[in-house]
Parts: C-alpha cells; structure tokens; sequence
C-alpha cells in the first residue's frame, strides 16, 4: 500500500511539475522571441518577453529577479540592482528601434505601449517595410 501512494505521489509530482513549467513558459514570455536585430543577450531576452507579455503592467525588481533567476537557472544573485544594469543595456539597445520603457517609482518598470504594440507586431512591419 505504501508503495502504491508513493507511486501516485510521484505521478502527481510530475504532474504538478509538468503544470509548473507551463505557466512559467505563459509567465515569462517564453513562447514570444525578440528580433535576433535588437542584438540583446539571453537574460536581457527573457526580460523583454517578460514585459512584452505583461500586458502593460508594471514588472517589479522581484518579479524580474525571479525571471532572471529562472533564465540563468540559480538564485542567488549578489546584488537586486543588477536588474537596473540590465534594464540600462536594454534602453541602449532598444532606444534605436524605437523601444522604450515607463519607470513608476517603487513600482517597477513596463514597456509603453506603442513600444509593446510595435514589438508584438515586429514581424509584421519588418516584412511591410
């Protein structure tokens, strides 16, 4: 009997697991790419499909520490500000594009929305143009 609930346990745990990984891919954009042109690196790709995917919302320093932490597979980052130097090469590199963030103060950070707009469409103007 024991060896039965540990069995289902197991099933169910993988499960869960399987679910888990789903909502993360859905959470963090995973299934949205940013153009290869935008040159970014692959942490500050997940942080984009991370806002592109917030539907305008502001993302926190938490909330993206947790993105980053999840792409780079640990979680021990050194410094919450790293998120600020991410956030800085990406307005560098995105500022050509037209690409621009919102900052709210002690509430994080969002694409505006013609940025968000573009960015969705990015397919569709790249081949029109």
């Amino acid at each position: 009997m024991a060896c039965e609930t540990c069995h289902e346990l197991s099933v169910r745990n993988e499960e869960l697991e399987a679910e888990v990984a789903q909502l993360k891919a859905e959470l963090y954009g995973e299934d949205w790419d940013p153009p290869k042109v935008f040159g970014l690196s692959r942490t500050e790709r997940g942080l984009l499909r991370a806002f592109v995917v917030s539907n305008g919302r502001y993302l926190s320093r938490n909330f993206l520490l947790d993105v980053r932490a999840s792409i780079l597979g640990y979680h021990n980052e050194p410094n919450p500000k790293i998120i600020d130097v991410n956030l800085s090469h990406m307005r560098a590199k995105l500022r050509p594009f037209g690409i621009s963030f919102e900052t709210q103060w002690a509430t994080g950070w969002r694409l505006s929305d013609e940025s968000r707009a573009r960015l969705l469409n990015w397919n569709t103007e790249s081949v029109a143009a």
